[in-house]
């Protein structure tokens, strides 16, 4: 009962803060200042994730740094990204195009939403708690969690405070998570009518081109199936390969996990699973597999929480390979024939299609496109992987089973904004316009109307 009221508190609190940050430059004042925190607790931050996850600090100082970045282009142009956005205004022009608007001032104001609530991930806690943020406080919204004052609230907790949270109204709710928890968000939010961005993950293809240099893109393949021991929502889930590539891509890939690592388990720049939940889920599915396991699959240690890369070739879109996100070290591989073979397979799976992120390896430009155009997905990545979520200038986001919503600099502050239309006439159009818009109507008042609305390309 306390924890619950302690949270009501914190929302009163925040609801009654609101429009108390609307001065660009205090905004601009709380980004500079967390620029600042993540440069100063870089080491802090990397030996914390370490605690966590084992993993290793270089990759979490690369996290830290895209965080920096995306928080330097918002606050760089902060005041260009929330500029109001006017419309055409000149009388010649709109009396042409549109006359019904001649000499009207139109303009769209990007707004703050409000109070708005944010659920973060514990697989990248910095990028996925902060870049959110940082588009909530350019948008001037409130936030609780993450910082701690009268306009910024934190909140620590499991499910259970999660629960408790969405019981209460706020104006966005963005969560990043599971396909599971993000039912019961917008359940929670249908009841107040929130809207919600859903950052959630899915499996996500690497479709292998027979045009590709193999040997590149495997490497690049085992690398992402191993970064945070493969618990990321853009790793590459699974690999589709042609049949006559397949020895040779199985090989590159052995070859590179191997000169990465060495000794896998004695390897410091191998993370660890979260925890034993994730790693029992994990070596569940090695076990039922009904594919074949071609390399790893026998070193797991359950009190180091040690899984080994592992490759698994998998002939049937009903293993339990298939069924799920993997969000582990452990890469299917589904041999085909031809490309259309593997868009079928697409297309007639629910759980295979709308991935977060399609991956593709070719060098073949009509391939690349037609890949994309048959297979809906949040984002592409063309003979690269991950990189992408690491650019400020492209929005982020799934699409279907994969989410809702993108974010990611500019397109942070718009997840948290609402787009204002504001349209001011002056009375100078209104004795024309009077005339042929209030009753009484006739023929030729409808006429007139028409051609004063219609408006020209």
């Amino acid at each position: 009962m306390a924890e619950r009221e302690t949270i009501a508190g914190l929302h009163k609190q925040l609801k009654a803060a609101f429009h108390k940050t609307q001065n660009i430059e205090f905004r601009q004042k709380q980004l500079e200042n967390l620029a600042l925190l993540l440069k100063e607790q870089e080491e802090a931050l990397c030996e914390a994730v370490y605690k966590d996850l084992k993993r290793p600090p270089n990759q979490t100082a690369l996290e830290v740094t895209t965080a920096i970045n995306d928080l330097n282009d918002i606050k760089s142009n902060l005041k260009r990204y929330l500029a109001p956005e006017r419309k055409k205004s000149g009388w010649l022009l709109v009396y042409v195009k549109n006359p019904a608007f001649a000499g009207d001032t139109q303009e769209v104001r990007l707004e703050p939403l409000g109070v708005v609530l944010i659920f973060g991930a514990w697989n990248f806690p910095i990028v996925l708690s902060l870049q959110p943020l940082f588009g909530a406080i350019a948008a001037d919204s409130l936030i609780s969690k993450y910082l701690d004052n009268e306009c910024y609230k934190v909140v620590v907790g499991g499910p259970e405070v999660g629960a408790l949270l969405l019981e209460l109204e706020w104006n966005h709710i963005f969560y990043t998570g599971g396909a599971s928890t993000a039912h019961k968000i917008m359940e929670a939010a249908a009841k107040h009518l929130t809207p919600v961005t859903l950052e959630l993950g899915g499996k996500s293809p690497a479709f292998i081109d027979k045009s590709c240099d193999l040997q590149k893109t495997a490497r690049m393949i085992a690398w992402a199936k191993t970064f945070n021991c493969g618990q990321i929502c853009v790793s590459v889930d699974y690999a589709l390969c042609l049949h006559s590539q397949l020895m040779d891509f199985i090989e590159y890939v052995k070859q590179a996990w191997k000169e990465f690592y060495g000794e896998v388990e004695q390897s410091s720049d191998y993370s660890r699973i979260v925890n034993t939940t994730h790693f029992d889920r994990l070596v569940g599915l090695l076990r039922n597999t009904s594919g074949q396991i071609v390399y790893g699959g026998k070193q797991l240690n359950r009190d180091d929480l040690f899984i080994e890369p592992s490759i698994v070739v998998v002939s049937s879109l009903d293993d339990c390979l298939m069924k799920e996100e993997i969000f582990g070290p452990i890469l299917p591989i589904l041999p085909y024939e031809s490309l259309e073979q593997a868009f079928q397979w697409i297309d007639n799976n629910p759980v295979l299609e709308q991935p977060l992120v399609l991956y593709i390896f070719s060098t073949d430009s009509i391939a690349e496109e037609q890949i994309i155009e048959r297979i809906p997905s949040g984002g592409v990545c063309i003979n690269e992987v991950i990189s992408h979520v690491m650019s400020s200038w492209l929005p982020f986001g799934g699409i279907g089973k994969s989410g809702m919503g993108v974010y990611h600099g500019k397109y942070s502050i718009q997840v948290f904004s609402h787009y204002r239309a504001v349209l001011k006439r002056r009375f100078l159009m209104e004795p024309l316009v009077g005339k042929i818009r209030y009753p009484p109507a006739t023929n030729r008042k409808n006429w007139l109307l028409g051609m004063l609305t219609r408006q020209s390309i």
